[in-house]
């Protein structure tokens, strides 16, 4: 006999065409970084460090989308293309996406500023 349903997950980018604040509670995929097309000169990145301190100051719940970098071998990195198929761009086997820890299990920038911001808003343990 299975237990009761503790989480389900409607959409998981609701937040990108609804138009519902009083539902808008959960970001279930907070980019860090963002995809690094085949032929780009640098990695991708994205100034997250504003949005982030927004998303915990409202006290929203989030997963932060990667923790931990990962690389995709052969030809599973996947790609990009427009809606109706067109233009697609490769990505690159990396998986990081400028996450908090990197493919090699190190630390990278941002990761202390992000920590900080979680541990000043998570309140101490009672016992």
């Amino acid at each position: 006999m299975a237990g009761p349903i503790r989480l389900i997950q409607v959409e998981n980018e609701y937040a990108s065409f609804g138009n519902d604040p009083t539902y808008m509670a959960w970001i279930s995929e907070a980019y860090l970084g963002w995809l690094t097309h085949w032929g780009e000169n640098a990695l991708a990145r994205v100034e997250f460090t504003k949005d982030f301190s927004a998303i915990v100051a409202r006290g929203l719940s989030f997963n932060l989308y990667v923790v931990h970098g990962g690389t995709n071998f052969g030809f599973g990195a996947g790609a990009n293309a427009d809606r109706d198929g067109f233009g697609f761009e490769p990505v690159i086997t990396s998986y990081g996406y400028d996450a908090p820890i990197s493919e090699a299990g190190c630390v990278s920038r941002g990761t202390r500023y992000y920590f900080s911001i979680i541990i000043r808003k998570t309140p101490p343990a009672s016992f």
